[in-house]
C-alpha cells in the first residue's frame, strides 16, 4: 500500500497520504512555478490552515515554521528595505536579476524545504515509535497511594494515586489497551485498569510528566500467589511488582502501539513495626477472667500501599509466650498515620511463666524502664459479619507480628502524690543507740495512676532512704514483706499499711547528720519534710490473677511534724506532792502533762534529767524515768529533789516555797544539760531544751473546795419582809482537797454563798452570809470534809434580780428529780497544822451548784382527801370544809406564814376556791385542813358544777383540780410561783342515800282517777340546812313505771337529819288489771326504785338542782286511806 512501510514487529504507525495537496505543496510536488516566495511564507505562517486541512500535517508544522523563521531571519539580517521582497516583481525576474547572495539564499531555502520533506517521514516512521516506547520505558512511576479497598476472594477496588516523571521531551497521550496484568515473582496475580495518561510538559522544566488518580476493579488471577504478594507487601520493607500490557500512544498526532512492561519497586508496610501508643487504659471489668486493655495506637504505614483489612484479632505475646488476645474493628492501614482502637484482654494467669512475664511487663512499665509486647495476627474477617473470611487476606495477615512499646513512665513524684502518716514511733535501745527502730501505723500513700486499672494489693515491701539536703543517705529502713490495704477507684486511690518497727540503719559517717535531723525535728514548729527515696515491691491481685511488681522507685518526703521543743503547749503540772521530808532535802512527786504536738512518738527506754530553775537558780533536780513521749498529751511522773546548794539558790528556793504556801503564782523552768539523756543521737537535742511552767502553788482559792451537799433546805418567809427570807441548812458538808497531806484540822469557818442566775454565771441574785460558825473536819491524806450547820441565816434577795429569784423558786417548786441551784461560795477558815500551828486559809472559792430535789409542783402524788363536808350555803355559794394530805417529795421546805388561795376547777371551769391557811410545806407528807367556797359564776361553770354535784350525790367519785392563780399568795416572791400550781385530787362520791322509805296511801275515791298520796322519809347528807321545794320523777316497780311525781313541796331537813315529807300526789300508770292487783297488795311493802328527773332544792340560801339521781331498793308501804 502506498505511503506504508513494510510491516515490522514492534510499534506500528499510520502515515499521512503523500498525495495530500498540502503535503505535496510543501515537498514541491504540486508547487506552481510562478508561485512567489510570499506565498510560501504565507502558507508556512498559517499553521491553522494546515491543521484544518489535515490533522496529520500537525506533526510537520514545527519544521515548516522553522524554515520560515530562518528565511525571515536572513531577510532581516541582509536587507532591511521594504522592496527586497517586493511582491510585484515576478518570481523569475527576482531569481534572474537578483544579486548572487540572494540567489544563494533562495537556493538554501529551497534545499531546506526539500530536506524537511525528506526528514519528516523519517521522524514519523522511525523516530516517533522510538519516542513513544521511550516515554513508557523511561518513565518513573511514583505511587503516592495504592489502596486495596473492599477486598473479596476474587478481587477488590484499587485506588491509585501516582505521578509519572522522566518521560522525556515529547508530550503524548497513552491509552492502555485493556487491563494491565500485575505479576509477582513472574506469576500473574491480578489484572487492573489504568486510565489514559496525558504526558504534559513540566512548568519551568525541560521534561514532561503525568499523574494518575483512579479507582477501578482489580481481579485476582491466582489467590495463592496474590496471598504471597499481599504478605510481602505487609511484611517487607520493599517489594517489586511487574505491570505488563499494551498501550497506544498518540505522538505528533500519530496513534502508535507500544508494549507496556514495567517493574516497579514500592515500599512495603514493613510489618507495621512503627507503632506509637497514644492512649492506654484498663476499662473496668469483672474481678476475674483477665485484665481488659483499651489501646489507642498510631500504626505508621511507611508504604503507599494501603489495605482495608476489616475486623482483626491478635494474640498478645511477651517474649514469645502468649499472655492474652486483642481485637480491632474496621481497620484500614492507609499510607502514613493510622489511629486505631484495640481492645484486648490479658488472660488469667495459668502458669508461673505467664505470671512472671506479666509482672515484669507491668513492673518495667511502672518503673519507667519501658516495656514491650507483641500482637500477632490471628484472624482477619470482613467488617460485615455475614461475609466469610477472605482466604488470601488471612494468609497474608495471620502471623503478622506488630511490636507494641509501652512508653516509659516518669513516676518520680507522679505515682505517689502524697504520703500521710498520722503516727510514727522511734524506739531507742540504750545498748545500741545508733540502731533505733522506727514504725508507723496507718501509713497512707495517696496515688495517682497513669491509667485506670482494677487491682488490689495484698502485701508489699518498702525500702526507705532518708536523704540529707545534699542527697546523701542518712538512714535507711527495710520493712520486709508486710500486709498492705488498697482502696482504688478510677485513677485515684490509696494504699495503706502499718510499718512494723524496722531498724534504722545509720551510716557511721552520717551520725552527726542524724543528730542534727533529730534536733531539727525536736525544735521545729511545723512540718519537717525529710527527702525520701522509696523502693517498693508489691503482690497484687488483678483480673488476670496474682502478679508481683518489683522495685518501683519514687521520690517522696517523709512528713514529720516538729515537736516544737515541747513548748508549744506549756507543761501542765497537775500535782505536786511531798514524798519525803528531811532536814536537808524534800523529795517531791510531780505529775505533769507534756504535749507532744508531733506525729512522731519517742520511746527512749531511758531517763531524762533536767535542772529545776527558779529565779535563775537551780533549786532542784528533776528526773523523768523511762521516758516515752506518745502523740498528744503525755502524763508523766517525775521525782524532784529540792536541795538548793548555794546561798543564792537557797534564797530562791525559800521564795518559791513561800509563793507556793500563800497561793501566789510561781514560774519555774526545766533546763537541759549535757547528761540530760544517755542516748547519743538525742544528746544534743535535749541538752538545748528549756521548758517553762507555772508551779501549782497552794492555791486554796481554786482547789480547796471540791463540792457541797445540803441534805435539806428550809426557807421561811416573813410577810412583812418577803424579799429577805431566812434559810436554814443543817448538816452542810463541804468537800476539800489539799495539795499536800498536811494533817490539817479545821476549827471554824465563815462563808458567803451567792445564788446565781445560771450555771457558770457570776451574777448573784441572792446572798447568804453565815458569819463565823463552828466546823468540824475529817481528813485522810490530802482529802477531807468540813461539816457546818446554817441556822436561820438571812437570804438577801437583790432588788435588781427579784424576778430571777422567782425563776429560781419556780424551778425548785416544779422541778422533777435533782434541781441544781447555781452558787458561788467564798470562805475563810482557821485550821491547825501540827508542825506549823494555826494557819489562816483565806478566800478559798467554790463555783458550781448545790443539788436539791424538786417539789414536782406538789403534784407528784395526788391529794388524798381524808374528809369532805358541805358545811352550809349563802347567797354567794356553798361552803365546804375538807382535810387532805399533800406530799412534798423535795428536800426543800417552804414556810409561808400566810394563807394560800387556790381555784377549784372541774372540766376546765372554775367552780370556786379553796383556802389553805398559814401554809407550811415541810419535806414529806403534809396534812392540811382547808375551807372552800363553791360558787360558779358563768353559765358554763354552773353547768359543770351541776354535773359535779349530781355525780357526787349519786355516789360517784369525782376528780377535781386545784390550781394556782396570780392571787394565790400575798407574798410577792411566792405568788407568781404558785400561779403555775395544778394539783389533782379525787373527791369520793356521797355514800349516804337521800331516801330511807316511802308510804303510798290509796283512797277508793281517788284511786279511780289513778291518783294516790305518797310520803318519803328523806335524809340530809350535808352539814348545812337542806330544803326541797319541787320534785319530778318516776317510781319504778319491777322495771315498770308505777307512778310519776311532779309536785311542789317543802321539805326542810336539818344538817345530817332525816325527816318525813308531807303527802305528795302520785299519778299512777296502771291498767285495770294492775289496779285490781294493787288492792290485793294493801298492807304489804313493795321494793321500788326512784328515778329523779329533777329536785329543786337549796343548801342554806344557795339554790341547787339535783337531776339524774336514782335510788334502788326503797321499801314502799301500801295502805288504805278512808
Amino acid at each position: 500500500m502506498a505511503g506504508r512501510v513494510p510491516e515490522m514487529s514492534g510499534p506500528t504507525y499510520v502515515l499521512p497520504d503523500p498525495s495530500h495537496p498540502h503535503l505535496a505543496r510543501i515537498i514541491g510536488s504540486e508547487t506552481e512555478d510562478d508561485a512567489p516566495p510570499t506565498a510560501i511564507r504565507t502558507q508556512l505562517d498559517s499553521g491553522s490552515a494546515l491543521e484544518d486541512a489535515d490533522p496529520d500535517i500537525h506533526s510537520v508544522r514545527a519544521l515548516s515554521m522553522a524554515s520560515h523563521e530562518s528565511l525571515k531571519a536572513l531577510n532581516t539580517k541582509h536587507d532591511d528595505s521594504d522592496d527586497f521582497w517586493e511582491p510585484s516583481a515576478p518570481w523569475g525576474l527576482q531569481w534572474m536579476c537578483g544579486p548572487l547572495w540572494m540567489r544563494r539564499l533562495m537556493c538554501l531555502g529551497i534545499l531546506g524545504v526539500i530536506a524537511a520533506a525528506i526528514l519528516v517521514p523519517v521522524a514519523i516512521f522511525v523516530i516517533a515509535p522510538k519516542l513513544a516506547q521511550m516515554i513508557l520505558n523511561n518513565a518513573n512511576f511514583d505511587f503516592i497511594s495504592a489502596d486495596i479497598l473492599e477486598p473479596n476472594e476474587t478481587g477488590f477496588l484499587f485506588h491509585a494515586v501516582a505521578k509519572i516523571t522522566n518521560t522525556g521531551p515529547i508530550g503524548a497521550n497513552v491509552e492502555f489497551n485493556g487491563p494491565v496484568t500485575v505479576r509477582y515473582k513472574d506469576v500473574p496475580i491480578m489484572t487492573m485498569s489504568i486510565p489514559s495518561l496525558d504526558v504534559v510538559a513540566n512548568i519551568g522544566g525541560p521534561h514532561l510528566s503525568a499523574s494518575i488518580d483512579t479507582t477501578g476493579q482489580a481481579n485476582i488471577l491466582n489467590a495463592d500467589a496474590f496471598a504471597g504478594f499481599a504478605k510481602a507487601a505487609i511484611f517487607s520493607e520493599t517489594f517489586d511488582w511487574r505491570l505488563t500490557g499494551r498501550a497506544t500512544g498518540n505522538v505528533f498526532g500519530l496513534h502508535i502501539g507500544v508494549d507496556f512492561d514495567k517493574t516497579l519497586s514500592l515500599k512495603g508496610l514493613d510489618g507495621l513495626k512503627n507503632v506509637t501508643i497514644l492512649l492506654l487504659d484498663f476499662p473496668p471489668g469483672p474481678a476475674t477472667g483477665g485484665i481488659k486493655l483499651a489501646v489507642t495506637a498510631n500504626l505508621f504505614n511507611p508504604s503507599p500501599v494501603g489495605m482495608q483489612l476489616g475486623n482483626i484479632k491478635f494474640n498478645v505475646s511477651v517474649n514469645g509466650t502468649q499472655v492474652g488476645y486483642a481485637a480491632s474493628t474496621n481497620v484500614t492501614a492507609k499510607k502514613g498515620d493510622n489511629v486505631v482502637s484495640i481492645n484486648g484482654v490479658i488472660d488469667s494467669v495459668k502458669t508461673t511463666e505467664q505470671s512472671n512475664l506479666i509482672s515484669k511487663l507491668l513492673g518495667d512499665f511502672l518503673n519507667g524502664q519501658g516495656a514491650s509486647f507483641d500482637v500477632i495476627g490471628a484472624e482477619i474477617r470482613p467488617t460485615d459479619p455475614s461475609k466469610p473470611p477472605i482466604v488470601w487476606l488471612q494468609k497474608a495477615f495471620i502471623g503478622l507480628v506488630v511490636p507494641f512499646g509501652l512508653p516509659p513512665l516518669k513516676l518520680d513524684t507522679g505515682l505517689i502524690r502524697k504520703v500521710v502518716a498520722p503516727a510514727f514511733k522511734i524506739t531507742f535501745d540504750p545498748k545500741e543507740p545508733w540502731k533505733p527502730k522506727m514504725g508507723a501505723k496507718s501509713v497512707v500513700a495517696e496515688i495517682q495512676l497513669p491509667f485506670v486499672i482494677s487491682f488490689s494489693v495484698s502485701s508489699g515491701s518498702l525500702n526507705l532512704k532518708m536523704l540529707s539536703d545534699k542527697g546523701e543517705t542518712i538512714a535507711s529502713l527495710d520493712s520486709g514483706w508486710i500486709p498492705i490495704r488498697s482502696n482504688i477507684s478510677g485513677l485515684t486511690g490509696n494504699l495503706s499499711t502499718d510499718l512494723n518497727s524496722g531498724t534504722l540503719v545509720i551510716a557511721d559517717n552520717q551520725r552527726a547528720a542524724f543528730q542534727n535531723l533529730l534536733k531539727t525535728v525536736l525544735f521545729t514548729d511545723g512540718d519537717v519534710n525529710i527527702p525520701l527515696i522509696v523502693t517498693a515491691s508489691a503482690n497484687a491481685t488483678t483480673a488476670a490473677g496474682n502478679i508481683s511488681i518489683s522495685n518501683i522507685t519514687v521520690k517522696q518526703t517523709l512528713p514529720f511534724a516538729g515537736v516544737n521543743g515541747l513548748s508549744g503547749t506549756p507543761i501542765d503540772i497537775r500535782s505536786f506532792d511531798v514524798v519525803t521530808s528531811t532536814p536537808t532535802y524534800i523529795d517531791l512527786k510531780i505529775v505533769a502533762a507534756i504535749v507532744n504536738p508531733s506525729n512522731v512518738a519517742f520511746d527512749l527506754n531511758s531517763d531524762l534529767n533536767f535542772d529545776l530553775i527558779a529565779h535563775n537558780q537551780t533549786v532542784a533536780n528533776v528526773n523523768f524515768p523511762n521516758v516515752s513521749l506518745t502523740l498528744g498529751s503525755n502524763v508523766v511522773t517525775a521525782i524532784a529533789r529540792y536541795q538548793p546548794v548555794s546561798a543564792d539558790a537557797r534564797t530562791a528556793g525559800q521564795q518559791l516555797i513561800s509563793s507556793f504556801i500563800n497561793g501566789e503564782s510561781a514560774v519555774v523552768s526545766l533546763r537541759g544539760k549535757a547528761n540530760s539523756s544517755i542516748l547519743a543521737p538525742l544528746g544534743p537535742a535535749f541538752e538545748a531544751i528549756t521548758l517553762s511552767s507555772a508551779l501549782p502553788a497552794f492555791t486554796i482559792s481554786e482547789s480547796f473546795v471540791t463540792g457541797f451537799t445540803f441534805p435539806t433546805v428550809a426557807i421561811e418567809f416573813d410577810p412583812s419582809n418577803p424579799w429577805s427570807p431566812k434559810m436554814s441548812a443543817p448538816g452542810v458538808t463541804g468537800f476539800v482537797k489539799l495539795p499536800w497531806a498536811l494533817g490539817l484540822s479545821a476549827k471554824q469557818i465563815q462563808m458567803t454563798i451567792n445564788m446565781l442566775d445560771a450555771l457558770g454565771s457570776s451574777t448573784a441574785i441572792a446572798t447568804l452570809q453565815t458569819g463565823w460558825i463552828p466546823t468540824t473536819s475529817s481528813f485522810t491524806g490530802t482529802t477531807g470534809s468540813l461539816s457546818v450547820s446554817v441556822d436561820g441565816a438571812t437570804l438577801n434577795i437583790s432588788p435588781n434580780h427579784q424576778q430571777d429569784f422567782v425563776k429560781l423558786l419556780t424551778g425548785v417548786l416544779f422541778g422533777t428529780g435533782t434541781v441544781k441551784i447555781p452558787i458561788s461560795a467564798l470562805a475563810n477558815a482557821v485550821g491547825n497544822v501540827p508542825a506549823v500551828g494555826d494557819i489562816s486559809l483565806q478566800n478559798f472559792k467554790y463555783s458550781s451548784s448545790i443539788d436539791v430535789a424538786g417539789l414536782q409542783g406538789l403534784a407528784g402524788t395526788p391529794i388524798v382527801l381524808e374528809s369532805f363536808d358541805i358545811t352550809g350555803g349563802t347567797a354567794d355559794g356553798v361552803t365546804i370544809g375538807f382535810t387532805g394530805s399533800i406530799v412534798n417529795p423535795s428536800s426543800v421546805s417552804l414556810n409561808l406564814h400566810s394563807d394560800v388561795k387556790l381555784q377549784l376547777v372541774y372540766q376546765g371551769q372554775v367552780l370556786g376556791h379553796a383556802t389553805l391557811p398559814n401554809l407550811n410545806v415541810v419535806v414529806g407528807t403534809n396534812r392540811v385542813t382547808a375551807s372552800a367556797l363553791y360558787s360558779p359564776q358563768t353559765d358554763a361553770a354552773k353547768a359543770a358544777g351541776l354535773q359535779l354535784l349530781n355525780s357526787y350525790i349519786a355516789g360517784n367519785p369525782v376528780t377535781v383540780e386545784i390550781k394556782g392563780s396570780p392571787d394565790s399568795s400575798p407574798l410577792p416572791p411566792i405568788a407568781p410561783v404558785l400561779a403555775g400550781v395544778s394539783i389533782t385530787g379525787s373527791l369520793p362520791g356521797l355514800t349516804t342515800k337521800l331516801l330511807v322509805r316511802s308510804r303510798m296511801a290509796i283512797n277508793p275515791l281517788t284511786i279511780l282517777a289513778l291518783m294516790v298520796d305518797a310520803a318519803f322519809d328523806a335524809t340530809n347528807p350535808t352539814g348545812g340546812q337542806f330544803t326541797v321545794t319541787h320534785m319530778t320523777g318516776d317510781i319504778m316497780y319491777r322495771g315498770e313505771i308505777l307512778g310519776t311525781v311532779d309536785a311542789d313541796t317543802k321539805i326542810d331537813i336539818a344538817p345530817h337529819a332525816t325527816v318525813s315529807s308531807p303527802a305528795i300526789p302520785v299519778k299512777l300508770r296502771l291498767s285495770i288489771q294492775d289496779l285490781l292487783a294493787v288492792f290485793d297488795l294493801l298492807g304489804n311493802t313493795l321494793t321500788a326504785s326512784v328515778v329523779v328527773k329533777s329536785i329543786s332544792a337549796s343548801i342554806g340560801a344557795y339554790p341547787i338542782t339535783v337531776s339524774g339521781y336514782q335510788q334502788d331498793n326503797i321499801p314502799v308501804s301500801l295502805v288504805l286511806k278512808i
